[in-house]
């Protein structure tokens, strides 16, 4: 059984949907994040939705040597401003510090983009292996200590998209676990809100559910 859930953010490719996206898991202040890595930007990009949740503190942000950039379909994004936070690739790693630009929520884009600016800075090696047909990339990270990524390789519709699997008889009710995505947008104090994509035989009703992140299947579960 299929349904959606949804997060107070909105966490799209701010490229045009046409292929599956990269996406690794980072940490930063010891938050998991899934970000969309895109080596055709210069700079790495948060929203200000991901940012209020990790920081709390909008003070802390810095007036930004970049006042706007210009997307793909050359509309003009205002910079909010910029932090330098740690980047960890896991929560031993020694970390990254990378400048993140600041900007208000776009629909249709990332709300964590990494950018050239990230993968230069860890020297990152991106290769595509596996078979001629269905090639799955790898990234690596050779400073400051190589590190191998997990990589979530999916299109961004199949992000909001939860599953459980459960019995029920006829007009029984029943709170079941649901599985989210490896590369699901959200992050560990987020609510989810969990509802059907279509009324059918089987219908879910639209369900709150905060998360559990399991380590062992590498990915969160909610109630619903």
């Amino acid at each position: 059984m299929n349904s959606a859930c949804h997060t107070n953010n909105t966490v799209t490719n701010m490229l045009v949907d046409v292929d599956n996206k990269i996406y690794i898991p980072v940490f930063i202040k010891n938050y998991r994040i899934v970000g969309c890595v895109d080596s055709g930007s210069d700079i790495t990009i948060m929203h200000m939705n991901l940012f209020t949740k990790i920081f709390r503190n909008a003070s802390i942000l810095m007036t930004s040597d970049i006042p706007f950039f210009n997307t793909f379909s050359e509309h003009s994004v205002q910079v909010k401003g910029m932090i330098k936070p740690l980047v960890k690739l896991a929560y031993d790693h020694p970390g990254i510090t990378v400048p993140m630009y600041i900007i208000n929520d776009i629909p249709g884009s990332p709300s964590l983009l990494l950018g050239n600016d990230l993968l230069k800075l860890g020297m990152v090696t991106l290769a595509y292996t596996g078979i001629e047909n269905d090639p799955y990339p790898e990234i690596i990270f050779n400073y400051p200590i190589r590190h191998q990524c997990t990589v979530y390789f999916e299109p961004h519709t199949d992000l909001y998209t939860c599953e459980t699997r459960c019995k029920l008889g006829p007009y029984e009710m029943k709170d079941v676990e649901f599985i989210l995505p490896k590369a699901s947008p959200v992050i560990r104090t987020d609510h989810i809100l969990i509802t059907s994509q279509e009324w059918d035989t089987i219908s879910i009703l639209p369900a709150r559910s905060d998360l559990e992140f399991v380590t062992d299947h590498d990915r969160y579960y909610a109630t619903g």
